[in-house]
């Protein structure tokens, strides 16, 4: 592990700390263990209560494993840390889905592209299987969902790029319920199927251009049934309204 500098000022401690202990982890490797609260408590010059709470920032940040009774371990931030760390963003900036949508379609035409070039075999396969598993339409579009989305992850994966395959995930967690609309929207779901033919068949040819193409429709398509669904949702809504304006009218 790359040597810890323990001198710090005696303002901003608990920052300090953090970011002093960030600097180490992100050059060491996974599964290297920290030192003890103790060890940092005495060579920081500070309380274990500042120690503790600075791994707590470390370890929300997908920086830290603190394995009960062993201590803390440097870990990777997972998916999920980095799509609750967008998530935060999205809600303090009001980002509409809209824009996440415009961001994912950005991000996964790139990782069709890639997946054309260094796709193998054995991946190809896993996404006829994953399309074959996908044409039984009876079951819960929830379940439906979870394959749907590992086709595209198989896909960010085969790209070969573990960045854009962390961010598609992050993307993928944070659209669930606006992907769901477009289940919700009563639209022929072997679309989709045929659309993820589609792809695969450009990623098959290893032609990037057409894989890229087949993925741009995929999601121009998919928007047309959210909107669809949303639309629906205004009109009913709009219909209860007009039958209570005029229920209270009679009254």
């Amino acid at each position: 592990m790359k040597r810890i500098d323990f001198t710090i000022a005696k303002t901003s401690l608990f920052q300090q700390i953090v970011e002093a202990l960030e600097q180490v982890i992100v050059q060491s490797e996974e599964d290297e263990k920290l030192p003890s609260e103790q060890e940092l408590s005495e060579r920081f010059n500070v309380s274990k209560v500042v120690i503790r709470e600075a791994l707590k920032v470390l370890q929300d940040r997908g920086l830290v494993r603190v394995r009960n009774g062993d201590g803390s371990y440097i870990s990777r931030p997972q998916t999920d840390t980095v799509a609750l760390a967008v998530n935060r963003i999205v809600k303090m900036t009001n980002i509409s889905n809209d824009n996440l949508h415009d961001t994912r379609v950005i991000l996964e035409t790139a990782t069709a592209r890639l997946a054309a070039r260094h796709i193998s075999d054995g991946e190809i396969a896993f996404l006829d299987e994953t399309i074959e598993r996908m044409s039984d339409l009876s079951m819960p579009h929830d379940d439906w969902l979870k394959i749907d989305m590992s086709f595209h992850v198989a896909i960010a994966r085969a790209s070969r790029n573990d960045l854009l395959v962390m961010f598609v995930e992050a993307m993928m967690q944070l659209l669930k319920e606006y992907m769901l609309k477009g289940l919700d929207s009563r639209y022929d779901q072997n679309l989709t199927l045929n659309e993820h033919r589609e792809i695969l068949k450009g990623i098959r040819m290893r032609d990037p251009d057409y894989a890229e193409k087949a993925m741009l429709e995929h999601f121009i398509s998919g928007k047309t049934h959210v909107s669809q669904y949303e639309e629906a949702k205004r009109r009913a809504a709009a219909r209860t309204g007009k039958k209570r304006g005029r229920a209270s009218i009679q009254e």
